[in-house]
Order: C-alpha cells, then sequence, then structure tokens
C-alpha cells in the first residue's frame, strides 16, 4: 500500500492459525491495543502480516501475540464530490472548540488547503469534509493607488539559503507587466519590464507603491522601492485573501523603523 507504515513485533517460528481477512488484534508495548485484518500468512516462518483499520500501518506479527478480534470493520467513508475550488470561504471547528475561518487556496481530489484567516502567512490542509461554507467576507483596504496591480502568477522555483525561491509577474488593470525574482540566495527581489513593455512601467508601479505607503501611514523617507515591493509581492500572494490588510503590513514596518531609530538616537547615533 503506498505510503503505508511498517512494523515487526516478535518475529517466531510456530504454527500459524490465522487466515486471510480474520479480524484481530494484539497489545503494543508502546501504542496499545492495535486491531486490524490479516492480509497474508507465512506458514514457513510463521508470521502474520495485518493492516491496522485506518489503513496507514501494515504489522508483522508472531502468531503467539495475536488474537481474534470481535471488533467489526469500520464503515468506509462514503466518497462525496469535493465542494469546494479556490476562492471559497469556508470555516472549520477545532477540537476545543475554536471556529476558525479562511479562503481556499487550492483542492486536489478530496484535500483542500485553505488559507487561514486568524493566523496570516499560515495554512492547513484536510479533507473537504472537515470543512464547511463560510458567510464571513475577506476584509479589504480602503481604496488605493494599488488597486491596480494584482499578482497573476508566483511560483517557487528552488530552495536557496533564505527560504523559497520564486518567479513572478505583476499586472496592471489585468494586463502583465512587469516580472520579479527572488533567487532566494539573499539580496534584494529583481523586478523588470516584461519585454512588450516600456521601463516607465516599472516608474508607474513603484510610485503607485509608494503613494499607496504613504496612504497608509508610512513614511516618505522610510520608503524603500525593492523592499516593500517584495513585501507586498509576499503578502499579496499569501496574506492577502486571509484579510490581512496592505495597511497593517505598513503600519508595522513603519512602527519598526521609528523603533529602530529611537534606539539610535537614544545610543547617540544618527
Amino acid at each position: 500500500m503506498s505510503g503505508m507504515q511498517t512494523g515487526v513485533i516478535n518475529m517466531e517460528t510456530i504454527s500459524v492459525s490465522f487466515h486471510k481477512g480474520d479480524r484481530v488484534e494484539f497489545t503494543h508495548p508502546k501504542n496499545g491495543v492495535i486491531t486490524g485484518t490479516v492480509k497474508s500468512t507465512n506458514l514457513k516462518g510463521g508470521r502474520v502480516s495485518m493492516t491496522t483499520d485506518d489503513g496507514k500501518m501494515k504489522w508483522t506479527v508472531s502468531p503467539n501475540l495475536l488474537c481474534k478480534s470481535a471488533k467489526p470493520l469500520p464503515a468506509s467513508v462514503p466518497i462525496t464530490p469535493n465542494p469546494f475550488v479556490k476562492g471559497d470561504r469556508v470555516e472549520w471547528t477545532q477540537p476545543d472548540g475554536t471556529i476558525f475561518h479562511g479562503t481556499v487556496k487550492g483542492t486536489r481530489n478530496d484535500r483542500v488547503t485553505v488559507l487561514i484567516d486568524e493566523k496570516p502567512g499560515y495554512q492547513t490542509a484536510s479533507r473537504h469534509q472537515q470543512f464547511r461554507k463560510s458567510d464571513k467576507a475577506v476584509a479589504k483596504d480602503e481604496p488605493c493607488p494599488m488597486d491596480a496591480y494584482s499578482i497573476v502568477k508566483y511560483r517557487v522555483i528552488n530552495i536557496g539559503h533564505e527560504g523559497g525561491a520564486v518567479k513572478g509577474t505583476i499586472a496592471k488593470n489585468g494586463i502583465p507587466v512587469i516580472l520579479f525574482e527572488d533567487g532566494g540566495y539573499g539580496g534584494e527581489m529583481e523586478f523588470y519590464p516584461i519585454k512588450a513593455q516600456l521601463p516607465s512601467v516599472l516608474d508607474e508601479f513603484f510610485n503607485a507603491l509608494l503613494a499607496t505607503h504613504i496612504q497608509f501611514g508610512g513614511k516618505k523617507e522610510n520608503f524603500s522601492q525593492s523592499s516593500d515591493a517584495d513585501i507586498w509581492a509576499d503578502w499579496y500572494y499569501n496574506k492577502r485573501e486571509t484579510g490581512r490588510l496592505w495597511k497593517d503590513e505598513v503600519q508595522e514596518m513603519q512602527a519598526f523603523s521609528d523603533q529602530c531609530k529611537a534606539r539610535r538616537s537614544e545610543r547617540g547615533e544618527t
């Protein structure tokens, strides 16, 4: 079975009294009682292979450790179509009763990957049955110059010294205009116009980013084209759909800059 773990318990050569399909159980020294179904027997080696009820583990056990189990085979979870698509708003309840909200990032077969509202930058993945549709809307920034820009392509291309390296495409009003790339080995993210575009598209993008930076409470002297654009790209792709506001990102950057400036002032530095 693909992806199945295996274990071996007390291999001894004795007669085998179990047959394929038998329901059996044994007591594991650490995991307690383990129940499963016999998949095969080895008369010569005195071995019994069994698969646990969840299908995740295959054990090879000496028959003297096994006994017949009266526990019935669990009913299979009915297969239902995955009702979610990318962009859907969902919610789910944790074991402690806490309700989380999020946006579907993607689906594969019966599994759903969700960006978590309450933990910007984090995601969770599980079978679609764990989620339900949510009416909670995503928080959005007030209108700003950066509303014209979006990321239409974003993919991890390598793992460098500083994490995932990425390539992406930025569009203005739906038209691709800028390519960006981060090799993941340190240094600033690079931005350059798509071949069919004039170099001025970069100036327009950075001017819009600066105007939005100032609108949301940032100071012009703390603005850095490459650094702010790098943070914006990460926010747009990984945090925006969770309700994390760009205004909050700008204000956090400004607060950090102010703290650094205050510490330098305390030390008499300029």
